[in-house]
């Protein structure tokens, strides 16, 4: 079985050698009925299923007018007749959708009761409970809803009219009481919002109700306001940039409700992230908050955060705004004249569309009205300007006539809603026309109700928070890969290659040939099929001709590079040439072809490849490891920052002791690990988690630093497998990490051994175990079901059963990138007789790796581990062994069992 980033080329072409009289005879064996398994994430198309991760242009969202419906038992109303069923509130958090539906009679339109649907992303316990997967794209209940827990939701005998979300919740009830959904499933908490109160100008005490709820600012911090019918506004908790509105002086987290002194007679408002707008009595636009890009449209003041209300600069004489609307550091205004006025950050048009106002900030508010008609001409349209609003990258525009209009979009893909290139443009549905209140824009999507009754939606899909309804957002259970079979015959060898959601499968068959297969979304250019390969793009064969029609023996991912090592030497690269991994001809670009890296060097070969964060490293066929790129990522000794042309690195240092030799090296991201024969690992680069020392104030380890402490002080070595947590595997079965300056061991339930392992990269956390017993086990971060498909729990400490043994198949190899899985399973094969997982196969003292090839223990030698060794042999034994000429008398008989394996 063999692991991610330990691939020698010896491994790569299973074969079995007789040895008998000096002559050699070899007989190379196939795997037979392999297949593709995967599970995990398929956010981004990791697992080559088809996924809306994003909807260029709007769809329709079928399940979103079924849960008006009454034939769902989570319905309060479950059962009755005439009920009438209203979505009171629809509102957008940062990365999901609440709804809050209630139930009335529908003859005295009586409430008989309500409810909250949530659909996207439920991370830090979004929707009240805490279960995996953490992305969910069909609507369910909010947790105070559900049957076990509504008997304590203080809600049930309430009714809900406002709510607002961000990372959080807020709610209000119409007897004006005040809630606020705690994160990490801390409950409701109640917030007491006065409801009379001192006037600030009258200094008479007056009574009012809560008109409407808002929340933005900091994750952790968030920051509430509340404003009155009366004009006021309160605000509490985080300071968020000055969004909480008083004075600077108190930029921590205030809890009490306190009436925003310098704000009166509001009649609506505008909140998004850190910035906020009031349209006034007197029609007047005041904002506060983060002035970042030109959010607040005051000016290119110099100062990125105002704590207090201040004057919009608008012409005030000519102009009566009736509605504010903002989004990420932008801000739209409509004035009672159908005028159009944008302002902010506009790097992509979001703004104001590019031929309005370039690329630049739009610092103090433009009249975009001009624009908009123009468009509205072009297109067709007839009418005028209805409304505006925004998302979070994008602006609309309702234009024609009242009760049957059209969007006009303009801003970023895919927030504006379509793929025309045009900077202003109408949104295609089909045909259908959109009502006065039909039109919604929820933070990172939009939606549309159009007359003809349909739902649409557009926008960004993140972890489902359009109640799109994708189940394949994660497979919840180990599938074949989504039928794709590239396997033409049984294989000699598979080798899988995935780095966050791009993958990679090369295939050997006999003969010399080989096919390479790729799909999901490869970053800096690291696809071999299309610099353009998205997420519903199925996987491809790549084209043989890229790397000149050679065999390939390995392949190497980072999310910078690739490389190919093909079985001539030969060695192919593609991706970014930004820190010279190419030489200086290809400096400041991405290769979408692969070049021959040693075309300065045509004599060279090479038996080993890796790849870092912008840096390559190759062991030629002398020995040595060459370097090329961002060498300084890993503190590489004695070298400049940027390697422009090929260097030698040092790793004398990790070999200098008698008959060791170099063994392995990987490269993960940006630490640099030496392998020796004797088992030994050494380790250069970045110290994250204390993963070479343990000491705070070194972040780069420039010295080659030998990994003992604990258990792995102690054991053979013989795979280094790369990840978010680097592993590390001896020869006996044991998988440990090294971080915090020591080993950490998790065994195997049932005493299984390890023969495999596979670590999930980026922040995924999660590792995988194949076992002797052809079970794989995971331990680790569990919110996409990437560690145990079976689990209920986000984080397993404890490897856990996640794919026992499949029928006669076994696991021949594996990888795993951003919280997903591929894995290659293969018909049971044998060695000398005895099927692999066998208890006894290679005599109880080995693992089966391959047909009739079996790994020994340290203590045991022969084809079938069949022969006790009395202790391990030392580096300077096994130099003496392989120099029987060479050996002292002395040596002769002490290692007289260690020689008897060579003429066995």
């Amino acid at each position: 079985m063999i692991s991610k980033y330990t691939v020698s080329v010896a491994a790569l072409v299973y074969c079995t050698f007789l040895l008998f009289y000096f002559t050699t005879s070899t007989q190379c064996a196939t795997y037979s009925n392999p297949s593709i398994t995967v599970w995990g994430s398929n956010m981004i198309g990791n697992l080559a299923y088809p996924i809306l991760n994003a909807a260029k242009t709007p769809v329709e969202l079928q399940h979103f007018g079924e849960m008006f419906s009454n034939n769902y038992t989570w319905n309060v109303a479950y059962g009755m007749s005439n009920v009438i069923t209203t979505p009171t509130v629809i509102t957008g958090g940062l990365t999901f959708t609440t709804v809050l539906l209630s139930f009335r009679n529908g003859t005295d339109n009586s409430l008989i009761g309500q409810t909250i649907l949530m659909a996207g992303d439920n991370s830090n316990s979004y929707f009240a409970f805490a279960e995996v997967p953490y992305n969910i794209p069909n609507y369910v209940t909010l947790g105070y809803y559900r049957q076990d827990k509504i008997a304590t939701n203080p809600l049930k005998d309430k009714e809900v009219h406002k709510i607002k979300c961000w990372f959080t919740c807020i709610l209000a009830t119409t007897d004006n009481q005040v809630y606020v959904h705690q994160l990490f499933g801390l409950g409701l908490a109640k917030y007491d919002v006065p409801t009379t109160f001192v006037d600030p100008d009258l200094q008479v005490s007056i009574t009012a109700n809560i008109a409407q709820v808002y929340v933005g600012g900091v994750f952790g911090e968030p920051t509430y306001l509340v404003l009155m019918d009366s004009g006021h506004i309160f605000s509490w908790g985080g300071w968020g940039d000055g969004l909480r509105g008083h004075t600077p002086e108190n930029t921590g987290t205030d809890s009490t409700p306190t009436l925003l002194p310098k704000l009166r007679n509001v009649l609506s408002m505008s909140l998004y992230s850190y910035s906020a707008a009031v349209i006034n009595s007197t029609y007047h636009v005041l904002v506060w908050g983060s002035n970042v890009d030109g959010a607040l449209g005051i000016g290119n003041t110099g100062t990125s955060v105002f704590s207090e209300p201040q004057l919009l600069p608008l012409d005030y004489s000519t102009e009566k705004p009736i509605k504010i609307t903002l989004g990420d550091r932008t801000g739209t205004i409509l004035t009672e004249s159908k005028h159009v006025y944008v302002f902010g950050a506009n790097n992509e048009g979001q703004a104001s569309s590019n031929p309005a106002f370039g690329g630049s900030p739009i610092y103090t508010p433009y009249n975009l009205t001009s624009v908009i008609n123009s468009a509205a001409t072009t297109r067709g349209l007839s009418g005028e300007i209805l409304d505006i609003d925004r998302s979070s990258n994008a602006g609309f525009c309702l234009f024609g006539i009242m009760g049957a209009a059209s969007l006009l979009s303009w801003g970023k893909d895919p927030d504006r809603g379509r793929t025309s290139p045009y900077d202003m443009y109408d949104i295609d549905i089909g045909g259908d026309t959109i009502p006065s209140e039909g039109f919604l824009t929820l933070n990172g999507y939009s939606l549309i109700s159009g007359n003809s009754g349909k739902f649409y939606a557009f926008g960004d899909n993140y972890r489902g928070q359009m109640g799109y309804g994708d189940y394949k957002q994660v497979l919840p259970s180990p599938l074949t890969l989504n039928g794709y079979n590239p396997f033409a015959n049984n294989v000699r060898n598979v080798l899988v290659r995935s780095t966050n959601g791009c993958s990679y499968i090369n295939i050997n068959y006999e003969g010399g040939n080989s096919t390479l297969h790729n799909w999901g979304v490869c970053a800096s250019g690291t696809s071999l099929n299309s610099n353009e390969i998205v997420s519903s793009t199925p996987p491809q064969q790549v084209n043989a001709t890229q790397y000149n029609n050679s065999e390939i023996i390995d392949i190497r991912i980072s999310a910078t590079n690739g490389l190919i090592l093909t079985s001539s030497g030969k060695v192919y690269g593609w991706g970014s040439g930004h820190a010279y991994q190419y030489g200086i001809d290809y400096i400041s670009s991405f290769l979408f072809t692969p070049i021959d890296v040693f075309s300065e060097t045509p004599n060279w070969t090479a038996k080993k490849i890796a790849t870092g964060y912008n840096f390559l490293g190759i062991q030629l066929n002398n020995g040595s490891i060459v370097v090329r790129g961002a060498v300084g990522n890993f503190g590489a000794p004695n070298m400049p920052s940027i390697a422009t042309s090929w260097t030698e690195l040092d790793i004398s240092n990790a070999t200098s002791a008698i008959g060791e030799t170099l063994q392995d090296f990987a490269i993960c991201t940006n630490t640099f690990y030496i392998l020796t024969k004797s088992g030994k690992v050494f380790a250069i680069g970045e110290n994250s988690n204390y993963r070479i020392i343990y000491s705070a104030t070194v972040t780069t380890v420039t010295n080659w630093t030998r990994l003992e402490n604990g258990l792995i002080g102690s054991k053979k070595i013989i795979k280094i497998i790369c990840g978010n947590l680097p592993a590390f595997l001896s020869d006996d079965g044991i998988a440990m990490y090294y971080y915090s300056g020591t080993s950490l061991v998790k065994l195997i339930p049932n005493s299984e051994l390890v023969v495999d392992v596979s670590a999930g990269d980026d922040s995924s956390m999660a590792t995988l175990y194949v076992t002797n017993r052809g079970n794989i086990y995971a331990r680790g971060l569990n919110e996409y079901l990437q560690a145990a498909p079976t689990s209920t729990s986000l984080y397993n400490d404890e490897p856990v059963l996640a794919l026992a043994k499949p029928n006669g198949k076994i696991p021949l190899t594996l990888d795993s990138g951003e919280a997903f899985n591929v894995i290659i399973t293969v018909d049971e094969w044998q060695c000398f007789g005895k099927n692999a997982t066998s208890v006894d196969v290679c005599s109880g003292n080995g693992f089966c790796i391959g047909i009739d090839s079996c790994r020994c223990f340290s203590k045991y030698s022969g084809s079938r581990c069949h022969i006790p060794l009395y202790y391990p042999p030392t580096p300077m034994e096994d130099y003496y062994i392989n120099n029987l000429d060479k050996s002292p008398p002395s040596l002769r008989y002490k290692m007289s069992n260690r020689i008897a394996k060579y003429f066995k």
